[in-house]
Order: structure tokens, then sequence, then C-alpha cells
């Protein structure tokens, strides 16, 4: 396992601090911000997709109510490299709410620039789970990109298709069986 990511939201939903891990994390893939670019922000502000936002409160509130603590598995793809981690969502007091998220394995792969946020973009879309990071096929199956790309034709197009974050059916429904269990 690698070394923990934490950052942390107040009562308000607020970020009020991310560690160092947290800020190599994204250096270390690409990700142009730094503490000053997202704390003292809502947490809002950085998720765009109604239904991953929706997951998220349903998420905090069950943390918050229940002194819960939650934790849910998710990916962090790069080109080069498939990241399965493990995100720990637990209460401090206060209402404030601690985001842990480790590394469990890394997975070298043949590079898959649909996750190249340096390379142009259509304007049209493609679906990409929040969680998962499996894309959503033309049969509206949800795959993993190497089969995306293969199955839609990416690389016959002039520019590969701009990516929108939302949540599979298989994750929205494994995250809301975690939160029932937690009573």
């Amino acid at each position: 396992m690698s070394e923990p990511t934490i950052y942390c939201i107040d009562e308000d939903d607020t970020i009020v601090s991310v560690d160092d891990a947290w800020v190599r994390f994204g250096q270390d893939n690409n990700l142009l911000l730094s503490a000053v670019d997202v704390v003292g922000k809502p947490l809002w502000g950085f998720i765009a997709d109604l239904q991953t936002r929706e997951l998220y409160y349903s998420v905090l509130k069950r943390v918050r109510t229940k002194q819960a603590v939650m934790r849910l598995p998710f990916r962090c793809d790069g080109p080069c490299r498939r990241r399965y981690m493990e995100l720990t969502i637990r209460q401090l007091g206060n209402g404030q709410v601690e985001f842990r998220g480790v590394t469990v394995r890394e997975e070298d792969r043949t590079p898959a620039d649909l996750f190249d946020a340096d390379i142009p973009r259509s304007t049209a879309d493609l679906k990409v789970c929040s969680w998962c990071k499996k894309l959503e096929s033309s049969a509206g199956n949800w795959v993993e990109v190497e089969d995306a790309i293969r199955d839609l034709h990416l690389f016959e197009a002039h520019k590969l298709p701009e990516l929108r974050h939302c949540n599979c059916p298989a994750c929205v429904e494994s995250i809301y069986a975690e939160i029932a269990a937690l009573g």
C-alpha cells in the first residue's frame, strides 16, 4: 500500500486541509492543483456531475449522523497505469470529515491516451465512471478503457471525445449498499 493522501472538509463542506501526500499525488498525475487552489473552496466545486454529488451527499450524511466510517473502492487511472484505491471517509468531530485515499495496487498498461489530459478533444463526450473508470460503450455496457477504444473506434476519429464523469449502475448500487449497511 502507498502513503495515504488526506484532505478534510468542515461542517459546511469547505475543504480545510490537504496533506503533502495529496499534493504530491496530484503533481505525479498531472493534476495542476495545489493546496492554495483547493483549501477554502467548497468540495462541491470539484464534483461536476450531479449524480456523483448526490452520492457524496448521501455518504457524508450517513458518516456524520451515524459517526460511521465508510470504505469505498475507487480507481484513479492515468494513461499508463491502473490504480486500484480505497477511500476511507470518517467524521473527525464538529462536522469535519476526513477523506483518506490509499493505493491498494497498481498495474502498468499500454498507454491509454484517452486518459491523457493534454490530448486535444472534440466536442463529443464519453461517459466515464468516477469510481471504477469504466466507460460506457455504444451498447450501454460499461467496459474497460481498452475495450471502449476498440468498440467505439475512438482512434479513427480526428479528435478524442471529452470525458464526462458520472457513475455506472454497478458502482451506484455498491455505494448505496454500503450506505444502507451502516444502518
